[in-house]
């Protein structure tokens, strides 16, 4: 089962939408300004435990691969 990542940073929240394995999960961590690959990893952290993976990396094992960055700021 392929599943899908899309994640939106935010000053004070990250947004994670999670698709697979028959259905959507949303999840929200803090946002870590100071810097963002914290509070992305977190989100993905708890996707992983969400869905019931082990960990993460078998999670992101099972990930479609894409990345999108937007830098709506310019």
């Amino acid at each position: 089962m392929a599943y899908t990542i899309d994640i939106d940073t935010g000053g004070t929240f990250t947004d994670g939408y999670i698709i697979g394995d028959g259905h959507i999960e949303r999840v929200k961590t803090p946002s870590t300004p100071h810097d963002f690959t914290v509070c992305f990893m977190n989100c993905i952290d708890e996707a992983a435990e969400r869905f019931n993976f082990a960990d993460t990396q078998a999670f992101l094992n099972e990930v479609k691969h894409q990345i999108l960055i937007l830098d709506l700021a310019n």
